[in-house]
């Protein structure tokens, strides 16, 4: 009867494990289809800058509201630097573009991304390790058997089987942040030409402006030497004699203002473009006290158009295209995991002079089910939705600020156009005024107090004349890189 009994035992206990095993691959099974089908649903829900392009297109405005600059002369944006006939510009720009710090980080930060980026992509293929071991001891594994040597080698293989696409929406995320970083250089670069060339047309007009406050002050002496001998002769009295003085004393104040602006700004320059002040000082002799001009360039009329082109904004786009592929892996890390497990190992055993060798394999998948986790998986896609719903705000907010920067570069280069066009017919009068009061003067007719206060008007026009036009070019760059320079999007 007991051997009845442990006979029936045994009987249930095959049964018990048969139908457990059939569940386990029931379970497998269902699960494994159930997952191909998902994954498939989730590789179809990808997110590409596309759709964001077409938001642009669809939530910009439609025109521009401020007045388009003129189309005549205009040249490509790709050579409007070289239109400025500015040798010693090109190479300060040519020389911040190659040892700019900020540059070079934004460089850095390129490489970095894209190295993340490789070690993401890593994680879609199998993993294959070698492992190799030697050890010597005693009493092992049997006692009293003397020294033994154990020596043993494998690989070990493992595959995860990107079913839901988590590894590959984490790749993906990190190629976005990659192109990010990319469009970011480029918005550095641009940055950093349109900084220095301000800087440059700023301190030409400074030194522009310090020339002709020099004349001023030199023309205000002869005035006032004039003053003395009219004082002396009894025609002007003390006071107009103190008055003058006072007006050259502000003159003086004045031109040593503006030296101090043109000192400061060199050094400017000298931390913008890394050049020792010294030789930044030879470069500049040339062209000494010349103001550039920017010539003109077409700017699209249709505002999505312009803002696609400008490296800030598609870099805010790639952030938010990798927002979302953070998205798509944080909810495929909530579902089943599939791995392919393999291994091949050989064991040596030497022990008293008899050595035996062992050979083991083993392959097969692996499954990995989550059940509880205390909501980590769940706050983990929780996060992943506010990190891009952020970054949806950011990208919104650099779309509306792109539009007025746009609109307030035009509208500064239309009030500086007028401006100087305006300050040009005033130019014209102090210059035939000049003239007058020079033939005058020749002829006997005008004083020489009357000739040098022409002269002063004259020249303190021109100095508001170098104003205009450092205001001008500073319009014409704040546009250009408004609306993204000489960028141009990448084909792929």
């Amino acid at each position: 009867m007991t051997a009845a009994l442990n006979s029936g035992i045994v009987t249930i206990a095959r049964i018990c494990n048969r139908e457990i095993h059939m569940a386990v691959l029931r379970l497998f099974r269902s699960t494994l289809i159930a997952t191909l089908c998902l994954s498939g649903f989730l590789a179809a829900c990808r997110t590409s800058t596309t759709k964001f392009e077409e938001s642009i297109k669809t939530t910009t405005v439609e025109k521009w509201e401020a007045p388009l600059p003129a189309t005549e002369n205009a040249v490509a944006l790709e050579t409007w630097w070289a239109g400025w006939n500015d040798p010693v510009l090109l190479a300060l720009q040519a020389h911040a573009q190659e040892h700019s710090p900020s540059i070079a980080q934004a460089g850095a930060r390129i490489a970095q991304a894209r190295a993340e980026a490789s070690a993401a992509g890593a994680s879609l293929w199998p993993n294959l390790d070698f492992n190799a071991s030697l050890k010597s001891n005693r009493d092992y594994p049997i006692p009293g058997s003397g020294k033994q040597i154990i020596r043993s080698t494998g690989l070990d293989a493992r595959w995860e089987i990107d079913l839901f696409g988590a590894n590959f929406a984490a790749r993906s995320s990190m190629v976005a942040r990659a192109k990010a970083r990319d469009s970011e250089w480029h918005d550095a670069s641009l940055s950093m030409a349109a900084e220095v060339a301000n800087t440059y047309v700023a301190l030409r007009s400074c030194e522009a402006q310090v020339d002709a406050a020099e004349q001023i002050a030199q023309s205000q002496q002869v005035s006032q030497g004039l003053q003395d001998q009219r004082l002396a002769a009894g025609f002007i009295s003390a006071l107009d004699l103190a008055q003058q003085r006072a007006i050259l004393a502000a003159n003086l104040t004045q031109t040593q203002q503006q030296q101090t602006d043109c000192a400061v700004l060199l050094k400017s320059l000298v931390v913008l473009i890394d050049l020792p002040e010294a030789a930044l000082k030879e470069q500049l002799k040339s062209g000494h006290a010349v103001v550039p001009q920017a010539g003109n360039f077409i700017v699209d009329q249709l505002p999505a158009n312009a803002l696609l082109k400008r490296p800030d904004l598609r870099a805010s786009m790639q952030n938010l295209v990798a927002s979302a592929e953070e998205i798509d892996a944080a909810q495929a890390r909530r579902y089943p995991s599939l791995s392919l497990l393999g291994s091949i190992n050989i064991l040596g055993i030497k022990v008293a002079g008899q050595t035996t060798d062992t050979h083991s394999w083993s392959f097969g998948p692996s499954l990995t089910l989550p059940i509880f986790d205390a909501g980590k998986r769940k706050a983990d896609v929780d996060a992943a939705l506010a990190r891009h719903s952020e970054a949806l705000a950011a990208f919104r907010h650099q779309s509306l600020l792109a539009v007025r920067e746009v609109e307030e570069a035009m509208l500064r280069l239309d009030l500086a156009n007028t401006q100087l066009q305006q300050h040009q017919h005033i130019e014209d009068l102090h210059t035939m005024n000049t003239q007058a009061t020079q033939a005058g003067w020749e002829l006997g007719s005008v004083s020489l107090l009357e000739k040098e206060e022409a002269r002063r008007q004259q020249l303190t026009g021109q100095q508001q004349k170098w104003q205009k036009q450092r205001d001008r070019a500073s319009a014409w760059i704040a546009l250009y890189k408004a609306v993204g320079g000489d960028w141009q999007k990448p084909e792929n």
